[in-house]
């Protein structure tokens, strides 16, 4: 028994001495030392009775966390050849573990210094930045290839995005344009190209602000519809590729049917441009133009092309800024090409004449960061769908102008959104009303002057009306009260209307949605209604100088195609003819008249039906100036001119004159003589005829307009030198010869059998 005891003892006395002889002790680093991050360092160290398998481990922060170097090394040699972290600590320790027996380990008796090549100042956590603007990259370098990849994380560091790539950085910073993202989850990474292991980040994220508040409309407003709807949005691109009507705005453009490219087709198209706005003029800015010489673009000012022609381009001649000035507010362009030969065509934006003077609302929302480009939406049922308002909107005072189109809801949204990321959105915090709009009428509007019998175009803006039919009346009380013109015409925006004989100057149009006739629009003022003809110039209040060409113009209704004209000096007291039945086809009618050389300031010129007086129209008083351009200065009158004498008449020709044609009268002008035609230079000797008379007058007329003329003021007097002295009355002659009823001088032919009687002298 005491044996075994014995045996136990030494035994375990045994087991003691072979566990006390394993031991590890570091030799480097061990305490003190200063290495440089990612370079490599020897780890050396002292042991024995170990495993020779060895676990490494390092702490930046004097043994509180450990981080694992290598596992399982197996060396006799008491070495590891370490790359240092590229970490900067003051506290860093080593640590070797027996991977077999763990208990057997050391570590540095005290700790040393870690510098770090590259070290990130900035951003480095809690910083704030806004989008777009510019944030200073700050770090420290030590021993850096200069060579650096920047990358930005917006997720805490899951992924990461190149900002520079291979770029070569000096004097510790970097300028970094920030993104157009909203996080507050950011980092920096900063990694030297041409050594990986060089690289830092940001410590602890921070905050890239890019963010969108709408704050109107946010929910209770009513805003009414005012412009038709666009379902494509306020911006389009249009092509002259068919005879159409477009509706435009603010922002469109227009191109020949090419598009944005080149044409090469033939065709001849009309496209007329009516404003989005009721009432305002369409203005065209051309910024390219170039065609093949026969390709041809008429541009008209009115809705067709019937209107008048601003001009025909073709070449490189381009038309500049075409704006209308027709009362519809309208351009219409024929696009005329007739082979297909390609040519690049032309463009030309459009703009709206007095945009903003037609009521809108403002879109309003604040913004931090932001790329400041918009895309603005709306809805009209809480969001499920929305609808363009305008795209790629550059703005920084968070403001649009809103004319609200005929869209009504009681569910209706707005949103804006960055055109460059679309994550960043808001919208309205609860839903407003668009209410209906107002219906528009075009024409007729007040002023005008409408003829019996003629058909008439009544036009309003369809697309204010939101239903498919309309109900057309007229007044001729100034809307006391209303006759029936239509029931239920379609809302096409057009109306043919035949103008009853229901003559008045108190007239207006009324259009109203079918079924619904609280929603309507009424003429902006009273218009003429006109029995069978309209005088359409002039008018009255015109002012004309005497001899002058005026062209007397009317429509026509249903009428003989005879007609009587007449003018008035006295307002109408008495009456002139100017032509009688004169016969003329057609509703749009001329005759040029030539103003009678009158002072007065009550002309007025009266049309009417020469089988049917009745129909007929006339002017208000006119004035005319009576015309100054020739002036007979010689004879004036009571002059006495001898016959066969030389006298000189003499003029003051002026103006259009420049050549006359001089006549004289012995009867107070009832009659006239040539003196000489188509004479200028102001003087003209005329011999005098012998004559006598005590009623002489003489007279000059321009030869191009017989109208300007001028002649003696008072009568005068010619006198012949040859005074008979017998017979001179009371004397008694007997005849001695035959009668010779055409004289005693006359010629005598042989041309038949016959006897002549003759005299001396034939």
């Amino acid at each position: 028994m005491n044996n075994m005891k014995s045996l136990l003892t030494l035994i375990l006395l045994t087991l003691t001495t072979v566990s006390f002889s394993q031991s590890i002790t570091i030799v480097s680093p061990n305490g003190g030392e200063t290495l440089q991050g990612c370079t490599p360092f020897n780890i050396t160290w002292t042991e024995s009775g170990t495993s020779n398998f060895y676990d490494i481990d390092y702490s930046p922060n004097n043994g509180v966390t450990w981080v694992s170097v290598a596992t399982a090394v197996n060396t006799v040699s008491g070495f590891y050849s370490w790359t240092v972290p590229n970490i900067a600590s003051t506290s860093f320790k080593i640590r070797v573990i027996d991977n077999n027996t763990p208990s057997t380990n050391d570590e540095s008796d005290f700790v040393f210094t870690v510098e770090a090549p590259l070290l990130l100042n900035s951003p480095n956590g809690g910083d704030y930045t806004t989008a777009f603007s510019n944030m200073p990259i700050v770090f420290s370098a030590n021993g850096t290839s200069d060579e650096y990849l920047l990358e930005y994380s917006t997720n805490s560091g899951s992924t990461w995005t190149t900002i520079v790539n291979n770029q070569t950085i000096l004097g510790g910073s970097y300028n970094w344009a920030v993104p157009n993202v909203n996080t507050v989850n950011a980092m920096i990474q900063m990694t030297d190209v041409n050594n990986t292991c060089i690289t830092d980040k940001s410590d602890a994220v921070f905050t890239i602000a890019s963010q969108i508040e709408v704050t109107q409309p946010d929910g209770g407003e009513v805003w009414q519809g005012n412009i038709r709807q666009f379902l494509g949005g306020l911006e389009q691109d249009i092509l002259i590729d068919s005879d159409k009507t477009e509706y435009v705005y603010e922002g469109n453009t227009i191109y020949d049917h090419g598009g944005t490219g080149s044409y090469n087709t033939i065709v001849d198209n009309e496209v007329t441009l009516m404003s989005a706005i009721p009432g305002k003029a369409v203005s065209l800015n051309f910024t390219q133009f170039n065609t093949y010489s026969n390709h041809r673009l008429y541009i008209y000012d009115g809705p067709s092309v019937n209107d008048p022609l601003l001009g025909t381009y073709y070449g490189t001649t381009n038309p500049g800024t075409k704006t209308s000035t027709h009362p519809s507010g309208a351009l219409t362009l024929r696009w005329d090409v007739d082979n297909t030969y390609g040519y690049t065509g032309f463009t030309a934006d459009i703009s709206i004449i007095g945009l903003y003077d037609h009521p809108y609302h403002e879109i309003t929302w604040n913004r931090v960061g932001t790329s400041n480009i918009f895309d603005i939406e709306y809805s009209i049922d809480n969001g499920v769908g929305w609808k363009p308002i305008i795209s790629d909107y550059n703005n920084i005072d968070g403001i649009y102008k809103w004319h609200v189109p005929n869209d009504p809801t009681t569910q209706a949204l707005v949103r804006v959104i960055d055109s460059d990321n679309g994550a960043i959105v808001d919208q309205s915090g609860a839903v407003f009303t668009i209410g209906q709009a107002d219906p528009h009428l075009y024409a007729p509007n007040g002023g005008e002057k409408l003829t019996a019998g003629l058909d008439h175009e009544i036009t309003w803006e369809e697309g204010l009306i939101a239903g498919t039919s309309v109900v057309l009346e007229y007044s001729t009380d100034n809307g006391t009260t209303w006759i029936l013109i239509h029931s239920g015409t379609p809302n096409d925006g057009a109306y043919t209307w035949n103008l009853p004989d229901d003559p008045s100057e108190q007239a207006l149009i009324r259009v109203s949605e079918f079924g619904n006739a609280a929603f309507f629009d009424v003429s902006d003022s009273v218009f003429t209604m006109t029995s069978y003809i309209s005088l359409t110039s002039p008018l009255g209040g015109e002012v004309f100088n005497g001899c002058e060409i005026l062209p007397i113009q009317w429509c026509s209704g249903s009428t003989s195609g005879e007609y009587k004209l007449e003018y008035s000096a006295d307002g109408g007291t008495t009456w002139n003819l100017i032509v009688d039945n004169y016969v003329l086809a057609g509703i749009s009618l001329t005759y040029n008249w030539v103003v009678p050389n009158l002072n007065t300031i009550q002309l007025v010129v009266r049309v009417s039906d020469a089988q049917t007086l009745s129909y007929n129209d006339q002017t208000l008083n006119m004035t005319v100036n009576p015309s100054q351009y020739l002036d007979l200065t010689a004879p004036i009158g009571g002059e006495s001119l001898v016959m066969g004498s030389v006298y000189p008449i003499s003029y003051v020709a002026s103006g259009p004159v420049t050549n006359v044609n001089i006549y004289y009268s012995s009867d107070s002008g009832t009659t006239w003589s040539t003196i000489v035609t188509n004479t200028s230079g102001g003087v003209y000797n005329w011999t005098v005829p012998n004559q006598d008379s005590d009623n002489a007058l003489v007279r000059v007329v321009d030869v191009s307009n017989v109208c300007i003329s001028d002649q003696s003021d008072n009568t005068l007097s010619l006198v012949s030198e040859i005074t008979l002295l017998t017979p001179n009355g009371g004397e008694n002659w007997q005849s001695t010869i035959r009668q010779f009823p055409n004289g005693v001088d006359q010629d005598i032919k042989i041309d038949s059998d016959r006897i002549e009687y003759v005299y001396t002298g034939q």
